[in-house]
């Protein structure tokens, strides 16, 4: 760092200046350079999921912001962590961003930043595989005692059902497969989750002997996109992963990424 010349009539004067200059440049960032530096690049940057590194979403995610970050210059790791541990954790800066949310997420969650280029897009919904439920509504769920299994964290689920479904009947779980775990050993009617999740669970082969699940009630209009989300230190850099994940989209890089994860995914 350059040195501060300060002039002052008294020594006083002279220290109180230079203290208020040094502590300026500090909150800056300044390196020297001329103007105002922006603040520094983290060499490491550790985003979240609960998608685990062995099924289509958890491999997707991994390569999408693996080049991301690497068009970045920043190495990246990923965490597996449940989904309502995580915004706490990011809220408290244990770690650095969330792989992806709603846009609404945002809305509940002011003090996070949103990175406003969606990665992909997915659809929420009430699945079932018992070819003998059927469903019109949500609204329809509090006819019948239906048990429902969604995962703690996933807002939309909980936000929607919440006032169709009886509290003894509906079950907040950790992770997604024990939602068809559920499903497969009669002990819920539906299971609220993503079209991309349900279509990686039915696909295991310890499942594949089950009925199809049933996408029979959307829980949104049509489909919606995914967010990261970015502790709010790290506000400057939200705009530049935006413009790489917008880049690689538009060079179809993350559609490719998709097959590729998709055919890891099925070995």
């Amino acid at each position: 760092m350059r040195p501060v010349l300060c002039f002052a009539p008294s020594a006083l004067r002279r220290r109180l200046v230079c203290a208020w200059a040094l502590l300026v440049l500090a909150m800056l960032g300044w390196a020297g350079g001329p103007g105002l530096a922006l603040a520094q690049q983290p060499e490491r940057f550790v985003m979240a999921t609960h998608q685990p590194d062995n099924n289509f979403q958890g491999q997707w995610v991994r390569r999408i912001y693996g080049e991301a970050f690497r068009r970045l210059g920043i190495t990246l790791e990923v965490q597996i962590i449940p989904l309502q541990r995580l915004t706490e954790m990011l809220l408290r800066g244990d770690i650095d961003g969330d792989v992806g949310r709603l846009h609404a997420h945002g809305q509940t969650h002011p003090d996070l930043v949103r990175v406003e280029q969606s990665m992909y897009e997915i659809v929420f919904g009430l699945y079932a595989i018992d070819p003998a439920i059927d469903l019109k509504r949500i609204e329809d769920l509090a006819a019948r005692p239906f048990r429902v299994a969604y995962v703690r964290g996933v807002a939309i689920c909980e936000r929607m059902l919440k006032p169709h479904v009886a509290p003894e009947n509906f079950s907040g779980l950790v992770v997604d497969e024990q939602g068809m775990q559920m499903l497969a050993l009669g002990r819920a009617d539906f299971f609220c989750t993503a079209n991309h999740t349900m279509a990686d669970l039915s696909s295991r082969e310890r499942y594949r002997s089950l009925p199809p699940p049933r996408l029979l009630v959307p829980l949104a209009d049509g489909t919606q996109p995914l967010y990261a989300y970015l502790n709010r230190r790290h506000a400057a850099l939200a705009p530049r992963l935006a413009g790489v994940l917008r880049e690689m989209r538009s060079q179809g890089v993350i559609e490719q990424l998709r097959l590729e994860a998709l055919a890891a995914s099925r070995q």
